[in-house]
């Protein structure tokens, strides 16, 4: 009878945590994309978004970004690689699917070719179609047909189709079809063991190659924003040489659109800090994680996590 209570009991935390990481998610993820809005929409918005309230970032400090540049790709193949599985139902299988579909990616576009030569090795000789059950481990692996590897699920496009790329409208669809594929987690199809433990292993990778990938790209836009109005402020404050009026000139220029896109709490706080040094200043201020009520900004912290264990 206990074994049977405890059971029970695991089944319904299982429940409360899956309704726990949708709703996570998609809150991130529709704040991601309403900072991308506010970003490419900005000459029409009145009143900007602005990231964790500390600064609005502008559409070119996305595309002059070198590092979401090279990620470019790998997101417009993963996008048309995660379209058709919508059509999926729900429970095993299409979370078996989306297990398959990161592996594929994750070989692909996130290895280096020491640890893709290893996976080569371990990879099945022959693609294998089973019944996927919720009652037994959901696995994946690398598929080969003799020395070529062959993808169930992962689209890939020449490389030279990158520079056709728009960022935005790679980002924009992508986000949406995440947030489609989030909500057929369902918490009554999708809560044995061995289905919750493939979701945890999932929202995981899609945490760290695109939610906290981006999250953090962001905060180093935030940064450098402040920090440049932090510069110009103290150049500003102590400087009176005439010889220092080219420099102003220059610094004024490069933080114009800073000044204005930082909100009055940012601003009040590089007047209050000019004095102090400016780069661990804006970093303090740009690796805020709190919920902003105004912005309603999710924390990305991996502390806000600990419930669901390893989708951190």
């Amino acid at each position: 009878m206990d074994a049977i209570v405890t059971k029970m009991e695991e089944t319904l935390e299982r429940k409360k945590s899956i309704v726990y990481i949708v709703e996570k998610r998609t809150n991130a993820i529709d704040y991601i994309r309403r900072i991308h809005e506010s970003a490419y929409y900005q000459q029409n918005s009145k009143s900007p978004l602005h990231w964790m309230n500390v600064a609005n970032i502008q559409k070119i400090d996305f595309e002059k970004s070198i590092d979401i540049q090279k990620r470019l790709i790998g997101w417009f193949s993963l996008g048309l690689s995660l379209a058709p599985l919508l059509s999926t139902d729900k429970g095993p299988a299409f979370v078996r699917a989306l297990v398959q579909l990161m592996e594929e990616y994750d070989y692909q576009f996130e290895l280096g070719s020491a640890m893709q030569g290893v996976k080569v090795l371990l990879a099945k000789k022959q693609q294998s179609h089973t019944v996927v059950s919720e009652n037994e481990h959901i696995k994946s692996k690398i598929v080969k047909t003799g020395n070529a590897v062959i993808y169930e699920f992962l689209k890939v496009f020449n490389i030279s189709i990158a520079k056709d790329l728009d960022y935005f409208h790679v980002v924009f669809s992508l986000l949406e079809i995440l947030e489609q594929i989030y909500k057929k987690f369902d918490k009554e199809t999708c809560s044995s063991k061995y289905v919750y433990d493939a979701i945890l292993k999932i929202d995981s990778r899609l945490k760290h190659q695109i939610f906290g990938f981006l999250s953090k790209e962001i905060d180093k836009m935030a940064s450098q924003i402040i920090r440049e109005q932090l510069e110009f402020i103290n150049l500003c404050t102590t400087s009176k040489d005439p010889r220092d009026m080219s420099q102003q000139s220059k610094l004024s220029s490069s933080s114009s659109s800073s000044s204005s896109t930082t909100t009055p709490v940012a601003t009040q706080t590089t007047a209050t800090l000019s004095s102090s040094s400016s780069s661990s200043s804006a970093v303090a201020l740009s690796n805020s994680s709190s919920y902003n009520q105004n912005n309603n900004a999710p924390s990305f912290s991996s502390t806000s996590d600990k419930s669901i264990g390893s989708s951190d």
